[in-house]
């Protein structure tokens, strides 16, 4: 295996990096910050799981990422790389299936 410089790791970082904020920036995710921050007086609850998301206690946090993007593949991106059909509630099912699970796993 190749060892990789300071300037792949640096590369390879800012990639990530973009593609996160670009990501957090996104129409769908600032949309849900805003659900989330106009629901907190009625589901206190829905608050707490989004701030607590950020603590969790993550070993080996390559190998969790890796694990929670597969379970968010699951019944979905399959079937849809087959053409076979994918029901519109099946992806976010799933990924709310797969949050549930790595929380249950990561929680701090």
């Amino acid at each position: 295996m190749q060892e990789r410089t300071t300037e792949d790791v640096a590369a390879t970082l800012l990639d990530i990096g973009t593609r996160f904020v670009a990501m957090l920036t996104s129409d769908v995710a600032l949309s849900i910050d805003r659900i989330v921050v106009s629901e907190a007086d009625r589901f206190p609850e829905l608050a707490e799981i989004f701030f607590e998301a950020g603590r969790l206690a993550v070993p080996d946090p390559a190998f969790a990422a890796e694990q929670f993007l597969t379970m968010c593949q699951t019944r979905v991106v399959l079937r849809a790389k087959l053409r076979l059909p994918v029901a519109a509630e099946e992806a976010p099912h799933v990924v709310a299936a797969a949050v549930r699970m790595f929380l249950a796993v990561y929680r701090a």
